[in-house]
């Protein structure tokens, strides 16, 4: 089978990822999931490429001698739907007869639309992901009810349900590439060396609305306890500068692929602003290597005051890159945003506090996309999801316990950024990812507290009670807390000590956002 015309470009964007996650290795072995976010066009494609190959784009699944009969599907569509499925929909041209005497009699003939849900699969060990279709309707073109025309159905079925289920997107040759690129970026004598190289894989995949996400993990190499020592260690010496800079021309090496590749020919003036930015990078860089600062990762250091800058240009930007370039742009922005997720050094709070409010603001878009929260409330909504993750966690998915870097958890089993519980939410969210992946932890606890504010608190009307809009923030808050039964709590002076002081902890966090936004979380650290 022909390689997809996108995945041949998603080996250049895992490319940059691979890399930066090395940069981020910590000083244990853990798994590292890289969500890439993928437009839905890269399905549409792989139709066009493997199925819709007739003239005009049709595809013919079946003619006989004497057209009696035929089925042609033409104009095929693809939209994620909120149960993580595929939903395709082609227009349809069917023609069943009865061939006699070599005259077609009886002919039938129906012309329409024809939709299919279609779970998305990964098996375990292989780089392709593939479809299945579970369901299917047929549809008239006028209205959209659904229409089924009798005997030619079933026929229509066994034709059309194979054929769309024989789809596949195959990642395996950016994969094989990317292997041996890790093997090659890793030191010689590290003897994991062969391991986390053969570790990457495919996790899983689902659709949502507007795009598929297709999960990768790594399991990042370990650093000896040596190098990850802190206190004043002094300057670097020649043999550690040559092997920051060997880190650091990874990185500048796909930043000045990403400027020179993918933005110039999407926009002369981000490509001004994105080279401008690499220039400063580079200057920023030989400058902190040339100093006497001791005790301090210079290249971590300075990749999150560039990606601080750079993410949001490219966030802004992404609808304006053509075709599978945005592909690469939102592998290289989840590689970014994988590593933010690492514990925050001191030296680095006040970037590490910015990139999670970036990552908390990609959430609450989300969700403003998704339309659940009333534009109304939808300010409010968005100091509730900051002021719960400084409450939960101070904005952490991870702390290190041990000389480990392990996800926050608590004795009730809830983990992550968002404190997400467990036993609560299983099934309805991965527990894995919710432990693991920093982006999905936020995306899950603002789903959360969109459909507590919506489903509990304004439907119920606490912000009439005391004519107190923010009485919603608190009341939701509640619920997220305790459970639908503390939806009232923040009022009854009958609560105990212990959830009144959660209460009023979250009020003044919540207060506080409103007041300075970002810059508050640094009280969790120690900061004014």
């Amino acid at each position: 089978m022909r390689q997809h015309p996108f995945l041949a470009r998603l080996c250049n964007a895992c490319h940059g990822a691979v890399l930066v996650l090395l940069c981020a290795a910590s000083s244990t072995a853990t798994d590292i999931v890289l969500p890439l976010e993928l437009d839905l066009a890269i399905v549409e494609e792989a139709l066009a490429v493997q199925l819709f190959t007739g003239t005009d784009a049709k595809a013919e699944l079946f003619h006989d001698s004497q057209s009696c009969n035929a089925l042609t599907l033409s104009e095929p569509r693809v939209e994620g739907t909120e149960s993580g499925q595929l939903r395709v929909t082609s227009r349809i041209e069917a023609r069943i007869g009865l061939l006699l005497g070599g005259r077609c009699r009886l002919p039938v003939a129906w012309n329409g639309l024809i939709e299919t849900f279609e779970d998305i699969r990964v098996t375990p060990g292989s780089d392709q992901v593939s479809f299945r279709v579970t369901d299917s309707n047929m549809l008239n073109t006028e209205d959209g009810s659904r229409k089924l025309p009798g005997m030619i159905w079933d026929w229509i079925k066994g034709q059309v349900h194979p054929r769309l289920s024989a789809i596949t997107l195959d990642f395996g040759p950016a994969l094989t590439e990317l292997r041996a690129l890790i093997h090659d970026a890793l030191p010689a004598d590290l003897a994991e060396r062969n391991a986390v190289a053969h570790s990457l894989q495919l996790r899983g995949a689902e659709a949502h609305p507007g795009a598929m996400t297709v999960l990768v993990t790594l399991q990042a190499p370990s650093i000896p306890a040596a190098a990850t020592a802190t206190g004043d260690t002094g300057p670097l010496s020649s043999a550690e500068l040559a092997a920051w800079d060997e880190a650091w021309q990874a990185w500048d090496a796909f930043a000045t692929w990403l400027v020179k590749d993918l933005a110039a020919p999407a926009d002369p003036a981000l490509r001004a602003e994105l080279l401008a930015l690499l220039m400063e990078a580079r200057y920023e860089l030989r400058q902190a290597l040339a100093s006497e600062r001791t005790g301090t990762d210079p290249v971590r250091s300075l990749f999150l005051s560039t990606w601080t800058r750079l993410a949001p240009l490219l966030r802004e930007n992404a609808l304006a890159i053509p075709g599978g370039r945005s592909l690469e742009l939102a592998a290289f922005i989840s590689a970014g945003n994988a590593l933010q997720a690492l514990v925050p050094a001191s030296a680095d709070l006040d970037r590490y506090l910015l990139a999670m409010e970036q990552l908390l603001d990609e959430s609450i878009a989300a969700e403003r996309a998704r339309g659940k929260v009333p534009s109304e409330f939808f300010p409010l909504y968005q100091d509730l999801v900051r002021a719960t993750a400084w409450q939960e966690s101070c904005w952490r998915q991870f702390v290190e316990e041990g000389g480990k870097v392990t996800p926050i958890r608590s004795s009730a089993g809830s983990v992550g950024l968002m404190q997400i519980n467990q036993h609560v939410w299983r099934n309805i969210y991965d527990l894995e990812a919710l432990q693991n992946n920093v982006g999905y932890n936020a995306r899950a606890g603002s789903e959360i507290l969109s459909h507590y504010l919506v489903d509990y608190a304004i439907k119920r009307g606490e912000h009439k009670v005391n004519d107190n809009m923010d009485d919603l923030a608190r009341a939701t808050y509640g619920v997220y807390n305790g459970g639908p039964r503390h939806l009232t709590r923040y009022r009854q002076g009958s609560r105990s000590a212990y959830l009144r002081g959660v209460d009023e902890a979250f009020w003044e966090k919540y207060q506080a956002i409103r007041s300075t936004g970002a810059a508050a979380v640094k009280q969790c650290y120690g900061g004014a």
